[in-house]
């Protein structure tokens, strides 16, 4: 209000005082009932990169909710808690495509086979490129394959350099010793943990998006230098 009338009288520092902390109080309040209300700790968040195109774009703040989260149901009978990463060829069925990748091992034996197949990248300038990306992955007695239906979910990897992850749950994995997540962007080449990113634990799951506001977002890449 002062900036489009401002105000006449001279503003003490006790007065400024009482509204910094006044809109400080106001906003950590509403953090904290929108995450009582949607039962996350974290209710808010903003969409950093391009690597869910075209349904969540760089600058989206996304608002989030607690639950259980919907996609494919893979069971397994061992504990996927020690799994590990190893380098590995990833090739497609002609044998024309090839990279490397850090292919999840569990006892010695891989998770899943990754199938190869041509899809498209989207850019931000409406640009499309046909590239070669995995759309199935293949367990030992079923096969789950890419389904934009699944529930984006927000989580926070392991090792973690990029701070959160927004992108959409591949398969659920359920193991004697828990449930875990294979995750890929819907605009990336592989699932995530063919990039060196550990399978998503369930308590690592900080939760689904439930809606997107375009471009609001952008406030906080600019507070944050994220121009990149």
């Amino acid at each position: 209000l002062d900036f489009l009338s401002p105000s006449q009288k001279k503003q003490s520092l006790k007065d400024s005082a009482v509204e910094i902390g006044t809109s400080i109080a106001l906003a950590l309040g509403a953090w904290f009932l929108l995450g009582f209300l949607l039962s996350t700790s974290t209710p808010l968040n903003v969409v950093t990169s391009c690597s869910m195109l075209p349904v969540l774009d760089r600058g989206d703040l996304i608002i989030l909710q607690g639950g259980g989260v919907i996609a494919p149901e893979v069971r397994f009978e061992q504990p996927l808690g020690s799994t590990a990463s190893q380098l590995a060829e990833l090739i497609d069925s002609s044998g024309t495509f090839t990279s490397r990748v850090y292919m999840p091992y569990v006892n010695g034996v891989p998770l899943f086979t990754p199938v190869v197949s041509s899809c498209k990248r989207i850019y931000r300038d409406g640009d499309v490129e046909s590239i070669q990306c995995v759309k199935e992955a293949r367990f030992k007695n079923q096969v789950v394959a890419v389904d934009y239906a699944n529930d984006i979910i927000v989580y926070d990897p392991a090792p973690s350099p990029y701070g959160l992850i927004i992108h959409r749950a591949f398969a659920k994995l359920i193991a004697s010793d828990g449930v875990y997540y294979l995750t890929k962007g819907d605009n990336n080449q592989v699932p995530d943990q063919l990039s060196g990113i550990g399978l998503v634990a369930e308590n690592k799951v900080q939760g689904r998006v439930l809606l997107r506001v375009p471009y609001v977002g952008f406030l906080k890449l600019f507070l944050f230098l994220q121009f990149d």
